[in-house]
């Protein structure tokens, strides 16, 4: 699970109600970070694929980190 808060399963991670046990990955976030590190290892970089199973996550958090991955891009 990316977010389970966007996509509407809890009302928060602190306290997401009901009877519920697990682990969140939060990956939107660190997409920014994630790109620059690469950036330095690899300086002459110049494109980068995504690739993702659809269904491993919600739409709302797909559309959530497929925009923050081109924004972060664009910025780099």
């Amino acid at each position: 699970m990316a977010d389970p808060v966007e996509d509407d399963l809890v009302a928060s991670l602190a306290r997401p109600g009901g009877n519920l046990t697990g682990t969140t990955f939060l990956g939107p976030e660190l997409v920014a970070k994630r790109l620059q590190l690469l950036k330095q290892v690899v300086p002459q970089l110049s494109r980068v694929a995504v690739l993702w199973h659809p269904r491993a996550y919600g739409d709302r958090t797909m559309a959530g980190m497929s925009k923050e991955i081109e924004s972060a891009a664009q910025s780099l």
